[in-house]
């Protein structure tokens, strides 16, 4: 099995990987986020004040290198006892 880790994204390094594995993935006709306005729905913008956006990046592994493989984000409802898990 692979050595995947899950990481929080804490810099701007991180957050520009977040940010950026769309456009690895999909074809830019298929791309849903625009970059222009922050990262569109990835980055924030579709949360109300009272949300907190806890974004995490998955990785692979290898020879002391990292591959970004995925990502995740946890929406948590201020006030609430649930959130959402978007990936």
């Amino acid at each position: 099995m692979k050595n995947y880790q899950i990481k929080a994204v804490k810099g701007a390094r991180e957050k520009a990987q977040f940010l950026n594995l769309p456009a690895m993935l999909y074809k830019k006709s298929c791309l849903m986020q625009d970059r222009k306005n922050g990262g569109g729905s990835t980055w924030k913008a579709h949360l109300s004040a009272e949300a907190s956006f806890l974004p995490f990046l998955c990785v692979y592994v290898s020879e002391g290198k990292e591959s970004v493989a995925g990502r995740i984000s946890f929406n948590a409802v201020e006030d609430e006892d649930y959130g959402f898990v978007e990936l």
